[in-house]
């Protein structure tokens, strides 16, 4: 279950760490491109396009989260018995930025965020 654990949050840290380093283009493996644009008109772009806090807030909220998760997991720097509530947190961010840019590339990182957050609420390890 750790392996999972491990492989889940690599990829969610992933997917969120992206909105900071937008490809040329958006690719399913590389959901942020130069071209992304929030869904709703008037709250900014990317960190790299100026305008908003939201995207780096969220994204550096999901990113920080699902690192403190893994450094949870193993103990280091980080205790056990924040896991839980760090994924939690770390998924609804990732999930406030993915549904924020919504387009189809993103339906993997938004599944991958619901899997996440369904498994630290009903499990409790992922």
């Amino acid at each position: 279950m750790r392996t999972l654990s491990v492989i889940l949050l690599l990829f969610g840290l992933h997917f969120a760490g992206t909105v900071f380093v937008p490809g040329a283009t958006a690719k399913i493996y590389w959901p942020f491109g130069e071209n992304s644009r929030p869904l709703v008109k008037g709250i900014g772009g990317l960190p790299k396009q100026g305008g908003s806090v939201a995207a780096a807030l969220l994204g550096g909220l999901a990113v920080l989260g699902f690192l403190a998760a893994l450094l949870a997991l193993f103990g280091v720097l980080v205790p056990a018995e924040w896991f839980r509530v760090l994924v939690i947190g770390a998924s609804i961010a990732a999930l406030l930025l993915h549904v924020l840019f919504f387009s189809p590339v993103l339906i993997l990182p938004l599944l991958l965020d619901l899997v996440l957050l369904v498994g630290a609420l009903f499990v409790g390890e992922v």
